[in-house]
């Protein structure tokens, strides 16, 4: 092993520079696909010749057999590349209609450079006894999310296979024959106005402390997992395991959180109990204890792990500004800011419904009648950019006994915004539909 160089394809590193040498324009493409640059390439004499042709073409200098060795003769690397023969040899290696293949075939190689590079780290840590086995794995887990995540593709889409994308779409929504296209939480004014929870996307919903979060979170959870089936990851961050299961019960048998909390019922409640915890058991419900703190890094490889082996659809964050960054930060926004940013990505990335909860500063606090609204989201303003979907949760408390509430649609990056009513229901800590029944 320690005799084999890494991997690497020198047949494709010409042709790829021949390509550029044959059509200069190949540069641009190049570009575009290449997201490392130079380093795509492992031969140092390509790596180089790949950087004066780009150079020559970003100053608009003619790319041909004579300017090229001009410049390379001025700059006194023309040996360095390989000299006048090994240079005429790229020409005669390529064929440019073929550049996608060749172009193609050096960003593999380069991703699997990448990822041995990765590995051979992890496994110095370990003989250094520099991380435990947790940091270890997570530590590779993150670095080949950010290998894949690297690989070059095209940014330009013509209109043309954008209209064939849009004819896609409106076939998929035609075959829904008016079913929802997100995820169904069961709060019916909520569902009118989004079409669910949408996969692929970050939804928020943020509310002061007390006024609800985590049981709106939990009434969702119910109706999309154990009711609908659907696999569900819970991420908790601030209630126990145990506690949220209790929540789920008194809202799917109906009976009263104090009762459960004191252990005040009797035998015969035991029937209803073992029938639920029979039904949660086989239910596709799973959780991330990390009411102890955790970094964005080991939560995102949770949900990648989840998605992989669970085929999660659904993951719930309970709550946003919990989360540590993975590094140091100056302020917190910037803290707050990574871990957004880090949500977003991996919800697009694994097509999940990503609905995170968020705390409000205490500007509704100052004003009992003032309606809570997207400023108010704490600690950073990247929240606000970074989600498709903001819901803001609102209770009057002083006014009967708490039980009318808004969720307020602030923002749907793809819809209508709008005040959705709804009742919540104390005794069993859920939130329940405050008008009449619409379709779903």
């Amino acid at each position: 092993m320690k005799d084999r160089l890494p991997p690497n394809d020198p047949a494709m590193e010409r042709a790829v520079l021949g390509c550029i040498l044959q059509n200069p324009s190949v540069a641009d493409e190049c570009a575009s696909r290449f997201k490392v640059g130079a380093e795509v390439f492992f031969d140092l004499r390509h790596k180089r010749l790949y950087q004066v042709l780009v150079g020559m073409r970003e100053q608009n200098i003619p790319i041909d057999s004579a300017t090229v060795f001009s410049t390379l003769s001025r700059a006194q690397i023309l040996n360095e590349v390989g000299g006048v023969a090994y240079l005429s040899g790229h020409v005669d290696d390529a064929v440019a209609s073929n550049f996608e293949f060749y172009a193609d075939a050096l960003s593999e190689c380069y991703m699997l450079r990448q990822a041995s590079s990765a590995c051979v780290s992890a496994v110095a840590d370990v003989y250094d006894n520099q991380a435990s086995a947790d940091e270890v794995i997570i530590g590779i887990e993150t670095k080949l999310a950010s290998i894949r995540e690297s690989r070059g593709t095209d940014d330009i889409v013509s209109a043309h296979k954008a209209a064939n994308l849009l004819g896609d779409h409106l076939e998929v929504r035609y075959k829904l024959e008016g079913a929802k296209s997100g995820i169904v939480t069961g709060l019916h004014s909520f569902d009118a106005i989004t079409d669910g929870l949408q996969y692929g996307e970050l939804s928020i919903i943020g509310a002061r402390p007390s006024q609800g979060k985590t049981a709106l979170a939990t009434t969702i959870v119910h109706r999309a997992c154990i009711c609908d089936g659907l696999p569900t990851l819970f991420i908790t961050l601030e209630m126990s395991i145990a506690a949220l299961c209790r929540r789920i019960l008194s809202r799917h048998c109906r009976f009263g959180m104090k009762e459960l909390k004191s252990g005040r019922f009797s035998g015969s409640d035991f029937g209803q109990f073992s029938a639920f915890n029979i039904k949660l058991a086989n239910s596709p419900l799973y959780f991330m204890d990390s009411v102890g703190g955790n970094n964005v890094s080991r939560i995102v490889a949770c949900i990648r792990r989840a998605v992989k082996s669970n085929g999660i659809k659904l993951v719930v964050v309970d709550y946003l500004q919990k989360i540590h960054a993975s590094g140091k930060h100056e302020k917190r926004t910037y803290e707050v800011a990574e871990v957004s940013t880090a949500l977003k990505a991996v919800a697009v990335e694994l097509g999940v419904a990503m609905l995170a909860l968020a705390q409000l500063n205490r500007e509704p606090e100052k004003d009992k009648k003032r309606l809570p609204r997207i400023s108010d989201l704490a600690d950073s303003s990247q929240i606000e950019r970074d989600a498709d979907l903001i819901s803001l949760l609102h209770r009057n408390t002083a006014e009967n006994f708490g039980r009318d509430a808004w969720l307020i649609v602030a923002k749907q990056r793809d819809g209508e915004i709008g005040n959705c009513k709804l009742h919540f229901e104390g005794k069993y800590a859920s939130f329940e539909n405050s008008g009449p029944e619409e379709n779903e």
